[in-house]
């Protein structure tokens, strides 16, 4: 059964046909431009403003009708809209789920007050980080357009895990395009990051990547806090919290996503906890939805052949 999977985001849209049965594809992060390569004909990714490339690109393997689309969106109505007609014009009548987060979904509890008012991008990305990472803690970190920082707490008892919230902050690029909106005297600055800047440009570059690695760091923090009351009730909190200041085996994990993960790694190397990238975090929390969702005579086989889980 194949599943075309679909994330169509503020800047870029990406996708991906995939056996929804079947393991999701492991690549290591320095391999993801070999990987491209070699499965070129079954994914994708464009800006956002040639949306029209889909009905072409989809053209191009109308021997090859997915049996089902999962997709989340973020650009609107009209994109997925054209993202619909693309899917028609392909293949005819495939059945097409636009993700809106449900109470509880793949194993995560969603804790946000009012479910509808959450991205669906966030919370692919979190269903797709518990798959990989069923047995952590996850503090899930998005760099886009926006920049998401989300808390996942896991249940030591079984795969469970509860979404505890988080944080939306304007991306890089959001920041770079206010400053220079906003104040009279500031450029489009094009600088680079340093301790602290002798010119303009730098210390706007600096500045932003400071805003964007202090946010992490003080969700960590806080992360470490709940994990700490988490277990306050049980022997295990000074064995917890002796790992967390030892650099020893560590419950909690920072998961970093979006186009700008790879770049912000380097400016998160003082970070007490480990990190992972995973810059198709989307995308495999659809596949994870696509597998969850699998006829009832697959579901035996799909519980056989597990999502791969990736442990660091």
């Amino acid at each position: 059964m194949t599943a075309l999977l679909i994330d169509i985001g503020n800047s870029r849209i990406k996708w991906r046909i995939a056996d929804s049965r079947a393991e999701w594809p492991l690549y290591d992060d320095a391999d993801e431009h070999d990987h491209q390569a070699h499965d070129a004909d079954e994914s994708g990714s464009f800006q956002l403003r040639d949306v029209a490339q889909l009905e072409s690109r989809f053209g191009e393997r109308r021997d090859r009708a997915p049996s089902v689309v999962h997709l989340s969106n973020v650009a609107g109505a009209e994109v997925e809209g054209a993202m619909r007609d693309a899917v028609s014009a392909a293949w005819g009548d495939v059945p097409v789920h636009s993700l809106i987060p449900n109470a509880s979904q793949c194993g995560v509890v969603n804790g946000y007050r009012d479910k509808s008012q959450l991205g669906p991008d966030r919370w692919a990305a979190m269903l797709g980080a518990h798959a990989l990472f069923p047995d952590r803690h996850l503090l899930v970190c998005g760099f886009g357009t926006a920049t998401t920082i989300d808390l996942m707490l896991s249940d030591e008892k079984d795969d469970l895990a509860s979404f505890e919230g988080g944080l939306i902050l304007p991306g890089f690029e959001a920041m770079r395009r206010m400053l220079a909106r906003d104040t009279a005297r500031l450029p489009l600055a094009q600088g680079e990051v340093v301790d602290f800047a002798t010119c303009t440009d730098d210390a706007i570059a600096s500045g932003i990547v400071a805003a964007q690695a202090g946010a992490v760091a003080r969700s960590l923090r806080y992360a470490c806090g709940r994990i700490a009351a988490k277990h306050r009730a049980s022997d295990e909190l000074n064995r917890l919290s002796n790992s967390l200041s030892k650099g020893n085996s560590r419950p909690l994990l920072c998961v970093l996503a979006g186009g700008g993960a790879k770049s912000m790694a380097a400016h998160l190397d003082d970070i007490d906890v480990p990190m992972r990238i995973v810059t198709d975090l989307v995308l495999r929390g659809l596949h994870a939805i696509a597998r969850d969702r699998c006829e009832p005579a697959d579901a035996d086989t799909a519980h056989r052949t597990a999502l791969v889980r990736e442990r660091t």
